[in-house]
């Protein structure tokens, strides 16, 4: 992780972004199409950069070639971790609030096959977990031996392509965000420490993400841009959801130039101290996240209004940063201890073979 003040304020503003838009995406999914356009405009130029969390990661791992290969898997490990936690915890809370809709056996399987398949969690957050741990897996390998990245490349390659033959669920363990996740991720770790975008080129570089993500469809570099044509689309660092990928990799570059020169503003401090507070916290903030859209989000949406409006968008801004703030400080100690759990966990799972060894070996004797 990064930890200077420029990459904190970074992954504050994404954070307080993700937060918003999650509240306009569970809007919109409970509202007729007519009375939200404003809503799908914001998610079609907004929804497609939640890229840029990998971009700061890997901003954030640039000697992750120097370090140990069980380092390295472990961290890995720890985020597929509290994948799985995050899963566990949001099932539990939204069973015992909302109920399944299932019987016991449906429940059950509900909550076990997210586990073991690595796709269709609770949480609308925990893929980002497992992208991030394959990211930096992959990266690490790249920066390592260009072969072995190239053979397990191949050998990944052949297992989702058995897995379909096979009728599997598609994106088994979120391997359509691998790519897109590995790249960015990757040109992260290749961005120098002094690398800075002057605030004018800055916003110059997000108007040409916003115009982008509005015209990115699949097709346009042969048909052409069209302001009106598939206004439902919304790009997505997956495969089968970039669009164009030409216009999608120019459009996350973009944006994550904008976000990182946005970032160095230290004015208005209120704003830029909360957006570091958010970010030195920002696995935590998107673990809530996720289990405020499963639990509270339900209460909530029955008492908006059927058409959006610039109100409800405040409404949004203000009202999700301060219910998250509220319960991030209210929370926050059993929160810290499910992100220790995730990180130790690993640890002792990987002693087990040696602790298991030690129980049928005799002292002084080796296998």
């Amino acid at each position: 992780m990064l930890m200077d003040p420029t990459a904190d304020r970074a992954r504050g503003y994404m954070l307080l972004g993700i937060i918003y838009l999650h509240a306009v995406l569970a809007f919109v999914t409970k509202r007729e199409a007519d009375g939200i356009a404003a809503s799908f405009v914001q998610i079609k130029l907004l929804a497609p950069h939640v890229s840029a969390f990998f971009f700061l990661s890997g901003m954030g791992a640039r000697q992750i070639g120097r370090r140990g290969f069980w380092q390295v898997v472990r961290q890995g490990a720890s985020l597929v971790m509290l994948a799985i936690l995050s899963h566990v915890t949001g099932f539990v809370l939204m069973a015992l609030v909302h109920g399944t809709g299932q019987g016991l056996g449906g429940s059950l399987r509900l909550l076990v096959e997210p586990i073991v398949l690595g796709v269709g969690y609770s949480t609308f957050v925990a893929w980002f977990f497992l992208a991030l741990a394959m990211a930096r897996i992959l990266t690490y390998l790249f920066y390592r031996s260009l072969v072995v990245f190239a053979l397990v490349v191949v050998a990944l390659t052949a297992l989702v392509l058995l897995s379909q033959r096979l009728g599997l669920p598609d994106n088994m363990w979120e391997w359509r965000n691998w790519p897109a996740a590995f790249l960015f991720f990757l040109i992260g770790t290749r961005l120098p420490r002094d690398f800075a975008v002057p605030v004018p080129w800055g916003l110059a570089a997000g108007a040409g993400a916003a115009v982008l993500a509005w015209f990115n469809r699949p097709g346009v570099l042969w048909e052409g841009p069209c302001l009106a044509c598939d206004l439902t689309f919304v790009s997505q660092p997956m495969v089968g959801g970039y669009g164009s990928i030409p216009v999608f990799l120019a459009q996350e570059a973009l944006f994550a130039a904008f976000l990182l020169s946005m970032a160095r503003l230290t004015r208005p401090l209120w704003i830029t101290r909360f957006a570091s507070y958010v970010g030195r916290n920002s696995v935590l903030f998107l673990l809530l996240n996720g289990w405020v859209i499963l639990v509270i989000y339900p209460f909530l949406l029955p008492l908006l209004p059927w058409r959006d409006s610039p109100l409800l968008f405040v409404g949004f801004l203000l009202g999700g940063t301060v219910l998250h703030w509220a319960l991030f400080r209210l929370l926050h100690k059993p929160l810290s201890l499910l992100l220790q759990v995730s990180f130790k966990s690993v640890d002792r799972l990987a002693r087990l073979p040696v602790l298991v060894r030690g129980l049928y070996v005799p002292s002084g004797r080796s296998l």
